[in-house]
């Protein structure tokens, strides 16, 4: 009886040992997923269509990898003998010139033109995305993609050149990163645009016992939708983190790991809410991006476009502050009030300001465009344009005439986007 005991329990010790741990069963369910993920993605490269992704019907005997097709433009594609198969709203948008010339010419003028910014921004030309060569082209063109944003701004119907980069590395790191292949396919690829992409990864950051990340998602996205400039935002926003931080290694990095650009997107979605008279559900929102981001930016603050916070922790913004266009900001940044007044109490920061790591800013004053504020300075009075201010009070230096410090010359065209 004593030795059938004994072999019972070595046989069950056994038994467990050959079972596989469950971080094991995890890493491999990941490894298949990616595999067949990355199945998917070299028959895009065949021509199948694939559900959910951007495909081009290429000839048999092309080899062209998804990141060229992805990228290539109507004119580029008719040129090598493809047809181009982007869906049906593409289809519509782009008729021949001729049509277009006899039914409106400046429609036409504005089609080649934009047609011809779409054949020097092929993202094929690019590299491959994660080295140096990728990034050092992408900032090479910065200029292409703000004209390429700024003309999206102005009709939501134009081609999203930011989009088309994120699922270009995103196809990229899906076949070279496979435990991540399911963050990546379901965060960017089963995405339809940039705003359905970050209302998912919002949702699932912030999600708490109170609010279920379904819930906060169809939040977001219903926001987004309702108002588009929002989306376009989120691009101006993206686009200024990847042109500006020298650790960003492209687009999709920013997307699924930048904190201060999650913060940024979380707020916009608060302060829509804020407007809109939902105090309650803005407020219950930016309690959670203070919780889970260390960042508070109160929803009735006004934050302009191709805003770039770096590191984002114990970044404050209050009330009744007014950020424009083109500001960085660095860590432990605070634009506080002075007073119990419900009137203007916080500091406006006018386009292309730099605010080093822990400067602090009190009270209703103006910083001046392309002013830049050192570390660990306390501004009490107005910085004018192009100036430096620095200590504790802060002194402020001339502007130097030849120093343009903004870095985007297409903010002037956005108008007072913050004023909103």
């Amino acid at each position: 009886m004593a030795a059938t005991g004994v072999l019972f329990v070595v046989a069950s010790v056994s038994t467990r040992r050959m079972q596989p741990s469950r971080h094991r069963c995890l890493s491999e369910e990941r490894w298949g997923f990616g595999q067949r993920v990355a199945a998917r993605v070299r028959a895009t490269a065949k021509g199948h269509v694939v559900k959910g992704t951007v495909t081009c019907a290429t000839s048999s005997s092309s080899s062209t990898p998804p990141s060229s097709e992805l990228f290539s433009t109507a004119s580029d594609t008719h040129e090598s003998g493809a047809n181009s198969v982007r869906g049906k709203e593409d289809q519509d948008d782009k008729c021949p010139h001729a049509f277009l010339e006899y039914l409106c010419p400046e429609r036409a003028k504005a089609f080649h033109d934009e047609e011809q910014t779409w054949r020097s921004m092929r993202m094929a030309d690019f590299g491959t995305p994660g080295t140096a060569g990728y990034i050092r082209n992408v900032r090479s063109r910065g200029s292409c993609f703000r004209k390429c944003l700024v003309a999206c701004r102005k009709d939501t119907s134009n081609r999203d050149v930011v989009w088309d980069a994120l699922r270009n590395e995103a196809f990229h790191y899906i076949q070279m990163e496979p435990l991540l292949s399911s963050q990546i396919f379901s965060a960017v690829v089963n995405q339809k645009s940039i705003g359905s992409a970050i209302s998912y990864i919002l949702a699932n950051q912030l999600a708490s016992e109170l609010l279920s990340s379904v819930d906060l998602h169809m939040m977001s996205l219903e926001v987004i939708l309702d108002d588009p400039q929002i989306a376009c935002q989120v691009r101006e926003d993206l686009l200024a983190e990847v042109l500006q931080n020298p650790a960003c290694e492209g687009f999709l990095s920013v997307l699924l790991h930048s904190k201060g650009f999650h913060a940024l997107q979380a707020y916009r979605v608060s302060h829509h809410l804020w407007n809109a008279g939902f105090i309650p559900a803005a407020l219950m929102l930016n309690l959670q991006i203070a919780n889970y981001f260390q960042v508070d930016i109160h929803p009735a603050a006004k934050v302009g476009s191709y805003v770039f916070i770096d590191h984002a922790t114990c970044v404050v913004i209050g009330e009744t502050a007014v950020v424009g266009n083109g500001v960085s900001l660095l860590q432990h940044v605070t634009l506080g009030g002075v007073g119990r007044s419900a009137a203007k109490r916080h500091p406006t920061i006018e386009d292309g300001v730099l605010i080093a790591a822990g400067a602090t800013i009190l009270g209703d004053v103006r910083v001046g465009t392309g002013a830049k504020i050192s570390s660990c300075s306390l501004v009490l009075n107005d910085v004018p344009a192009k100036a430096t201010a620095m200590g504790v009070p802060a002194n402020v230096f001339a502007p130097d005439e030849q120093l343009d410090l903004i870095a985007f010359p297409e903010l002037l065209s956005l108008g007072d986007s913050h004023s909103s």
